[in-house]
């Protein structure tokens, strides 16, 4: 089994990985996982220019997921897939692919203790690790977007600095970005004055 490569960005409770679930997931160790919690990207029930499945083709893709999610389940782990009404006929609409944090944090707090491990195998703009790193819990996130993935960053940081928000956004969504921390402690150092700031840049 191959290891996980190097996280675009970790935080003092998580990681987020960029690349395909699927093979993301055979890295993983069996039983390693205790809640995998997650919305996949949405199924159009039209034809559009850039393409979709239909629902057959959608569910027999979610479906493939199954055998290794399964597989790194712990014996007590759950798993909560949320289809967020992606197959409303007449009107396909998007899923709750970026779900509102209350939702997640139910779930968090009724199937995970803390210092347990959710895995979100869809994290879109990472709605589940930032609910998981609220409640004290590890989280792993995958994502094949890395827009939406440098994007979920901004979750983790309070009173942050126009000017520190563009220089991190560059730093994640440029070509080879990995392991860039997102430590508590900038939430510290951004609010400081201008010195600070630079000390807080360095850390990416």
């Amino acid at each position: 089994m191959n290891s996980l490569s190097k996280p675009l960005y970790a935080t003092p409770y998580g990681t987020a990985y960029l690349g395909d679930a699927i093979d993301l997931l055979k890295c993983l160790p069996e039983e390693s996982i205790d809640l995998v919690l997650t919305s996949p990207p949405f199924a159009l029930l039209r034809q559009k220019e850039y393409g979709n499945v239909d629902q057959n083709e959608y569910v027999d893709w979610l479906l493939s997921f199954t055998i290794e999610v399964k597989r790194v389940l712990k014996e007590t782990g759950s798993f909560l897939l949320d289809l967020g009404g992606a197959y409303r006929r007449e009107r396909p609409v998007r899923s709750l692919y970026n779900f509102p944090q209350k939702l997640p944090e139910f779930f968090i707090k009724l199937l995970t203790d803390a210092g347990d491990t959710v895995l979100d195998i869809f994290a879109g703009s990472n709605t589940t690790g930032v609910a998981a790193e609220s409640l004290g819990r590890k989280w792993i996130a995958f994502e094949d977007n890395q827009t939406y993935l440098a994007t979920s960053t901004f979750r983790f940081l309070n009173k942050i600095d126009e000017k520190l928000i563009r220089i991190l956004y560059e730093k994640l969504n440029s070509e080879g970005a990995a392991g860039i921390t997102i430590p508590q402690v900038i939430q510290l150092q951004i609010i400081e004055p201008e010195g600070e700031i630079e000390t807080a840049r360095a850390k990416f």
